[in-house]
């Protein structure tokens, strides 16, 4: 890994890092904070991700790019005083790790789509962080949540300083908490861990497991709104599996008892050489980060319906006739996937792509994909899912086992072939309306029929226009089987 700076040590000057803030921060705004008695500095997400040159994900249109700083030697009011002379402030309350109560703990400062987030420096007042115009980067840097976050760019100096060895634990893609009561500060900083373990692809180091394993009760107490964020960051990693990993060995997975349960449930060994239901399932989140897909699927979306896709199986697997068997598992999947993704506060527009693809995951398991297969699925997953996301959780579920049972055998290309490459359900030949319009018939049971009829016979592959489907069903009419 080449990090994006040369002999960078604490309080050195730096190269390429003096563009980051172009275009974003006003230049004259740091010059007031030092006018002031004060010093600004970036910190966070964007320095390190640009120290490590790995982009940071781009704001979609209409959306954010946000940036934090902080300023040391002022208080927070002063701050809004001094950024109100380059564009709109507010104050911001910063919800509290375990409450939902706010105190004004930012000035959020926008500038065109930037999104500054200023905050005063802080330090370790007993087992609480607070704001504290005395405290220097070292002390800040005490209450934030690992090394990597807590680097510290000056864009007058144009100096980089780094009082906890961040630079070295990037170096080594490791991830260390910055002080022993970092986790306990804000218990979301356990699902932080796994979020930027599944993105950045770094290690837990020692210090980080010990103190999970010893906090991960506390994370009952986040509010659950707070949840899904980072679930949605590790849905984006190109690791996901690395965080599940160390969700098991923190002890984090006990919190989610749908999850925790799959580690307790046994897999016939003939289909499942790899073990039990967990083991699994994060090997099919490793074949779902890894399947090349086009722009049109939903990848991070994708990859929570991998981790919920069996959690039916602990519901209803039994031995029986001397094998284990999981019959049903698809659909008894269905109401604690809904559960997971209702405590997360998962988006509606979530939620129903992932549950129709954990229902329907097993619909063409051991049958051949014919086009009558096909177009029955497609119906199915519609609107919400697309054939080319039905194929990558199949191809990641065949592929998430153990060695020696070889890859999934058919291509995105092979898999669309029978439909000629179609991604969607075809639309319908006919539509009631037309029948109504073309022979003597009422709405009700006997309408329902006919399309029903019409509809087996194009997934038949027997009806290819609307003209052959209105003769079709002139002739059911004819024949007395259109009530």
């Amino acid at each position: 890994m080449t990090l994006n700076y040369e002999n960078a040590e604490s309080g050195e000057v730096v190269t390429g890092l003096e563009n980051l803030l172009d275009g974003k921060l006003p230049p004259e705004a740091a010059r007031a904070v030092g006018e002031a008695g004060g010093r600004l500095a970036l910190v966070g997400g964007r320095l390190r991700d640009h120290l490590l040159s790995t982009p940071s994900a781009p704001a979609s249109a209409g959306k954010t790019d946000e940036y934090d700083l902080v300023a040391f030697g002022l208080e927070l009011e002063t701050l809004a005083g001094l950024f109100g002379h380059f564009g709109p402030v507010r104050l911001v309350g910063r919800r509290g790790a375990l409450a939902d109560e706010k105190e004004p703990a930012l000035v959020h400062l926008r500038l065109g789509r930037n999104l500054l987030e200023i905050s005063p420096a802080r330090r370790l007042g007993g087992r609480r962080a607070v704001f504290s115009k005395e405290a220097g980067p070292l002390e800040d840097a005490l209450c934030r949540d690992f090394t990597v976050n807590a680097l510290y760019y000056d864009p007058l100096t144009r100096s980089l300083e780094d009082p906890l060895g961040g630079l070295e634990d990037l170096a080594a893609r490791r991830l260390r908490p910055c002080h022993q009561l970092a986790l306990e500060l804000d218990p979301l900083r356990l699902m932080r861990a796994v979020s930027l373990i599944s993105r950045l692809g770094f290690s837990p180091g020692r210090e980080l497991s010990a103190a999970a394993r010893r906090c991960a009760g506390l994370l009952s107490a986040v509010p659950r709104d707070r949840l899904w964020p980072e679930w949605h960051k590790w849905a984006g990693g190109r690791w996901p599996h690395l965080g599940l990993d160390f969700m098991e060995k923190s002890g984090l997975l006990a919190f989610w008892p749908s999850l925790a349960a799959l580690a307790a449930t046994p897999q016939n060994p003939r289909f499942h050489p790899e073990g039990d239901v967990w083991r699994h399932t994060v090997l099919v989140v490793r074949a779902m980060s890894e399947l090349e897909l086009p722009a049109s699927a939903r990848r991070p979306l994708l990859l929570l319906a991998a981790l919920l896709h069996d959690l039916g199986k602990p519901l209803v697997t039994v031995f029986e006739g001397g094998r284990l068997i999981s019959k049903g598992h698809a659909q008894a999947g269905l109401k604690p996937a809904r559960e997971f993704l209702e405590g997360l506060r998962a988006p509606l527009h979530w939620r129903k792509p992932i549950l129709k693809l954990v229902e329907r995951h097993m619909d063409l398991a051991f049958r051949a994909i014919t086009p009558k297969a096909l177009r029955r699925l497609a119906r199915r997953l519609a609107p919400e899912v697309a054939l080319t996301e039905y194929w990558a959780l199949a191809a990641a579920d065949w592929n998430g086992r153990g060695p020696g049972l070889g890859g999934f055998p058919l291509t995105l290309a092979e898999f669309l072939e029978p439909l000629g490459g179609a991604d969607q359900a075809p639309p319908p030949l006919l539509m009631g309306r037309d029948i109504l319009a073309a022979f003597p018939v009422s709405p009700g049971p006997a309408l329902g029929n006919l399309l029903r009829r019409v509809e087996e016979a194009a997934d038949e592959g027997l009806l290819k226009s609307r003209e052959e489907a209105l003769a079709y069903v002139g002739r059911l009419i004819d024949n007395g089987l259109g009530s």
